[in-house]
């Protein structure tokens, strides 16, 4: 099936290798390119809508911010994240294939699911986003690029590699100059009275603070605007390619149908389904790319950076607070705590933390349901 290729396809290709981002101007440096752009719209008008200003996660008032906002546009190198095998199974159920949800699975979906052709900040680096520059309605501004980027957003295998951006408008909360990312929510009412460690989980999600690094907590900026948030939707993005172009990186972000983009840096404008697209490409000294204002939760889903652990032991204790549903007499699912992240989090009594279907668990060999599991009834999954 098509869509479901398209979701699976684009993230089977491992990343390149590591190497230095993106750094900071320099009066000596030589830039490789320059990015025009232009806010369309004024921000302004979206202001009673930005979060509540607080403090972070852990209380600490030094994270609090103002509720000034600092308009910027920055880029932000792309990945395809893997859709949770639940979403994609909604997802088949609207094209009639597979087996439909039911009504509590359902309301997890809707809660929990982002569009599985949606696209993400790279989780498996830990380089920041490109660089920014600060706004004004309807002024050209120029986003300057010292270094190509680095193998951590690129698809493929040296000489043959391909990554694309996105231009983000974001307010810049803590006035850092960088565009900080929120993480997908963890279900943080999730709660172990035995404090073995089993319950919790960091924060991040939303428009609240992420760990981004080091011991400090940073507060999450707020995205605004965003010039490519699915491939099933039309899309400006920034492509880099090297080296020659074959199925592999074709795979990566698909635009059948479209010619091949120029070795070096180019737009790409692109519409239609990624198995019929409508592209144009143009040069980027031709170029100035206009972005507008839409605080849609659409749009700032595109910065959440995605977490690696989808699947967990359950705690010894739990409060719903957030749709949920069983998935077997094993495995539940449990819905983010609502914020501009959405995840969803698999619980099992048996199981590992990348996967319900192990060969070899990492807990529950000899597990008991904690006496709260609302899962001990629950059918087993059909099977093809």
């Amino acid at each position: 099936m098509t869509a479901r290729f398209a979701s699976l396809a684009i993230g089977v290709l491992l990343l390149g290798s590591c190497d230095q981002g993106v750094q900071s101007l320099t009066d000596t440096a030589t830039p490789v390119a320059r990015i025009q752009v232009r806010l369309a719209n004024d921000p302004g008008l979206f202001q009673a809508q930005a979060p509540t200003p607080s403090t972070d996660a852990a209380g600490d008032p030094s994270a609090t911010v103002d509720q000034t906002m600092h308009m910027r546009i920055g880029l932000l190198w792309l990945d395809a994240p893997s859709a949770d095998p639940l979403c994609l199974q909604a997802f088949q159920a609207t094209l009639g294939v597979g087996e439909p949800l039911d009504a509590s699975q359902t309301a997890v979906v809707k809660a929990g699911c982002e569009d599985v052709f949606a696209v993400a900040p790279f989780a498996r680096t830990t380089g920041q986003p490109g660089p920014s520059v600060a706004v004004t309605p309807g002024e050209v501004k120029t986003i300057t690029l010292l270094d190509l980027p680095s193998g951590n957003v690129l698809i493929g295998k040296p000489p043959d590699r391909v990554g694309y951006a996105a231009l983000v408008l974001f307010d810049d909360r803590d006035q850092s100059g960088e565009l900080e990312l929120p993480q997908v929510g963890l279900y943080t009412s999730l709660t172990n009275t035995n404090g073995d460690g089993k319950g919790g989980g960091p924060g991040g999600g939303g428009g609240g603070p992420g760990m981004m690094g080091g011991d400090k907590p940073r507060v999450a900026d707020y995205i605004y605007g965003a010039t490519f948030v699915s491939m099933a939707k039309p899309n400006t993005r920034l492509v880099y390619r090297e080296g020659a172009w074959g199925v592999n990186l074709l795979l990566f972000y698909p635009f059948l149908g479209c010619a091949a983009p120029q070795v070096g840096m180019s737009w790409l404008d692109a519409s239609g389904p990624p198995n019929k697209s409508v592209c144009q490409f143009e040069t980027l000294p031709n170029r100035i790319v206009d972005l507008s204002a839409g605080p849609t939760e659409t749009v700032r889903s595109v910065a959440c950076r995605q977490r690696a652990e989808h699947y967990r032991e359950p705690p010894d204790s739990w409060k719903p607070l957030t749709p949920w549903a069983c998935i077997s007499k094993n495995e539940m699912v449990v819905a983010a705590d609502p914020g501009a992240c959405k995840g969803l989090t698999h619980l099992l009594i048996k199981g590992c933390s990348t996967s319900a279907t192990c060969k070899k668990p990492e807990w529950g060999d000899n597990a008991v349901p904690p006496t709260w599991w609302p899962c001990n009834d629950a059918p087993e999954p059909k099977t093809k």
